[in-house]
């Protein structure tokens, strides 16, 4: 019971010691500009202005509505046939619309957002602080997990992202491990939300696939390189060649347990999803053809689904930060899924191998979905017809959003395009 409030509790310990100072302070005094009065005025001004975005994004939610999206309209589906009758916009539907009351998100917006948008602020200037200190001590050793500073900051990191989460909302975490307990692994994961890769940091330290401009933000710069992660540019043909290349070199070392890497973590589908299923995974998280750890992660919510679908950052940043309610995230990490023996199959091509290999995972982690998440369909039992891509999901950004998809868009390609 005390998780389900313990949000309200910290919000109303906050608005008490305000409410005190403004009544001794401000309110029976003569208005002057000194520090009390400066202070009341920007903090009022701040969560007026986070009140007012919070209701902008509530007026254009209703945008995200499938019903506004007859698949005969949709031009780009004019053939569309689906054996289970499912809109093609599915696996991108905003799931927590029916529950997204106005009057909620108001109150979350003026007693939520305020404080939890602050510590957001106070933890990544933590983390910036500690990564310049330590910076120094580093020197070109930053990759290096065996440096004892190094591992040091791992663990600062790890509870950094761990109370991230917390501010976030997820207070419940429940790792079910039904893997074996060898590590590090090479792990094909679903992706939900913009919250997923902070779970596996504070659970394993685990490193991703990221582009090549992370290494010099000031923010994250330091933690991808710490971590490990495999840095990629992926804008053109030959550079998505190169980068699957790098991508079945690392996943390699972490098999044969080689220069201390930590486990590798493959968002396999490309992009998020609404979290109901598994969408259409792309095969470079098998090309390797080396053994794979799949992961489910299930988010548990009543208000806000935090699953980061076809959102701006933005708008996904005021309305989880506005979220009131505790949420709960499951993960499941399956048994090891082994490709197909070359010995058993000699009569096979790598591709066949690839796509044999692929379409094995895929199924293991449909089904098991299913069993897992209450809110994944029951009468869907091949992951072929679940629809869902990275191309369906721009188009439905691109309809339900329009100017302002346009713009965000192109904001997200000239910083992917930055080397």
């Amino acid at each position: 019971m005390i998780k389900k409030l313990v949000y309200h509790i910290v919000a109303y310990i906050i608005f008490a010691l305000h409410l005190k100072l403004f009544i001794h302070k401000v309110f029976y005094t003569k208005w002057t500009w000194d520090m009390y009065h400066i202070y009341f005025f920007v903090s009022t001004l701040y969560v007026s202005l986070l009140t007012i975005y919070a209701i902008a994004v509530f007026c254009n939610l209703k945008k995200f509505d499938l019903k506004n999206y007859p698949v005969e309209e949709i031009q780009s589906c004019k053939n569309y046939v689906n054996k289970k009758n499912l809109h093609p916009y599915s696996s991108f539907e905003r799931l927590d619309l029916v529950n997204m009351n106005f009057f909620k998100l108001l109150y979350g917006s003026i007693f939520m957002a305020s404080w939890k948008i602050l510590a957001h602020l106070v933890l990544a200037g933590t983390n910036i602080l500690v990564c310049f200190l330590l910076s120094f001590f580093m020197g070109k050793n930053k990759e290096d997990q065996e440096n004892t500073i190094v591992r040091i900051y791992l663990k600062f990191l790890k509870f950094i992202c761990r109370a991230s989460l917390w501010l976030f909302g997820i207070n419940d975490i429940e790792s079910h491990y039904l893997c074996d307990m060898d590590w590090p692994k090479n792990i094909v994961a679903n992706h939900v939300s913009a919250l997923d890769p902070f779970y596996f940091i504070s659970e394993h330290a685990c490193s991703f696939v990221a582009k090549k401009s992370l290494r010099k933000d000031l923010i994250v710069g330091l933690s991808v390189i710490a971590l490990r992660c495999v840095f990629v540019y992926r804008e053109k043909s030959e550079d998505r060649k190169i980068a699957l290349e790098i991508i079945k070199e690392r996943q390699t070392m972490v098999e044969q347990k080689k220069n201390n890497f930590p486990s590798f973590v493959i968002f396999s589908e490309g992009t998020t999803s609404n979290g109901m299923q598994v969408i259409e995974q792309k095969k470079g998280a098998f090309f390797s053809l080396l053994p794979i750890t799949p992961v489910l992660l299930v988010y548990d919510y009543d208000f806000f689904n935090p699953s980061y679908d076809i959102l701006p950052f933005t708008w996904w940043l005021i309305l989880i930060a506005s979220n009131y309610q505790s949420m709960s995230l499951r993960t499941y990490w399956l048994p090891k899924v082994y490709p197909p023996d070359k010995k058993k199959f000699p009569n096979m091509t790598e591709e066949e191998r690839i796509n044999v290999f692929h379409d094995e995972v895929s199924k293991i982690m449909f089904q098991n979905m299913k069993k897992y998440n209450p809110k994944a369909p029951q009468d869907i039992d091949d992951y072929n017809d679940w629809p869902g891509s990275l191309r369906i999901k721009m188009e439905f950004f691109q309809a339900a959003l329009g100017n302002i998809a346009t713009k965000y868009l192109i904001t997200e390609k000239s910083r992917s395009e930055k080397k």
